[in-house]
């Protein structure tokens, strides 16, 4: 095998030669980025040069280096792949037919390179699979989701954790894996998932349903669904009043849910007097059911006719 070992055979002659002619110094970085008996510093800085240099060669590299001992070296060789990625117009690639020979080696490398990143989400260093996943969802790579999934139930990352990790990748894919956290023990998981799938109209019947409208639900999850569908959902003045006219919903559900409703209609410009009437009518009335209640900060916003 050549110096520059396979990575290289598909490429075109002038780049494959520039590529040869550089077998010394290419040789002498890559031991250098292998030798762990030198510094993080010295290793990580090869790997940059290497990169800089003579890039395909550098991400084969950086695909072994992933599992390295040193945490420092790890972390640089997956942020090495991640803007490898990046830079490759990945998405075409994938899709794409009559490649070039050089995007033929792009592609492949690629493929490559998620295998070795779906490995590093079972990395027992927090700092190297955190890095993959986050990586790995920005690519919306369902293998991926599934595997953090999976390491949610076995302690390697926290449903919130989860929750924002899917929500990196695109709503199509992310959407059905955070889905469930709607009814999650964890209150900051189901935060995060009403925070995401509240901001997506194919979503939102799912935290309407699910968590605005759902009396048993958690106060402080209901009260954050009326501020997002009361941003995101343009029909959330149709049905809020199923929260307002109940006097004995808690406090920040309900604060939240008519503040919501005020700035909505305040947005559409067409309150009507009975409109308004009936608001600060919800508004009395739980301010008596509720004694020691004050709302005169919400009826304040009302009146400044939004």
């Amino acid at each position: 095998m050549s110096v520059v070992d396979d990575a290289i055979q598909n490429l075109d002659d002038k780049t494959r030669s520039y590529y040869e002619l550089n077998s010394q110094n290419i040789t002498e970085l890559k031991k250098a980025a292998y030798d762990t008996s030198r510094p993080t510093k010295e290793r990580t800085a090869a790997l940059d040069e290497l990169d800089f240099r003579f890039h395909i060669l550098s991400v084969g590299v950086a695909r072994d280096l992933v599992g390295d001992g040193d945490v420092g070296v790890a972390t640089a060789a997956i942020e090495l792949l991640s803007a490898s990625i990046a830079m490759s117009d990945f998405h075409s690639l994938l899709a794409g037919k009559d490649l070039s020979p050089n995007q033929i080696v792009v592609k492949q490398s690629h493929e490559k390179t998620r295998s070795v990143l779906r490995n590093a989400l079972e990395d027992p260093r927090p700092s190297v699979r955190t890095l993959a996943a986050e990586i790995l969802a920005s690519l919306s790579d369902e293998q991926a989701l599934e595997m953090i999934q999976t390491g949610v139930r076995n302690g390697l990352y926290t449903a919130r954790q989860a929750v924002n990790y899917f929500g990196l990748s695109d709503s199509k894919v992310g959407g059905k894996f955070i889905l469930p956290y709607l009814d999650s023990e964890s209150t900051d998981a189901q935060l995060s998932a009403v925070g995401y799938l509240g901001a997506y109209e194919s979503f939102q019947h799912e935290v309407r349903d699910n968590v605005f409208l759902n009396p048993n639900a958690k106060p402080d999850v209901r009260a954050e669904s009326a501020n997002i569908l009361g941003k995101y959902d343009k029909g959330f003045t149709l049905y809020a009043d199923e929260v307002t006219s109940d006097p004995v919903v808690p406090l920040n559900v309900y604060t939240n849910t008519v503040n919501s409703y005020i700035e909505q209609k305040g947005k559409e410009g067409d309150w009507t007097s009975e409109e308004k009437a009936a608001v600060q009518s919800s508004i009395n009335k739980y301010e008596m059911f509720n004694p020691g209640v004050d709302l005169s900060a919400v009826s304040g916003r009302l009146n400044q006719g939004f």
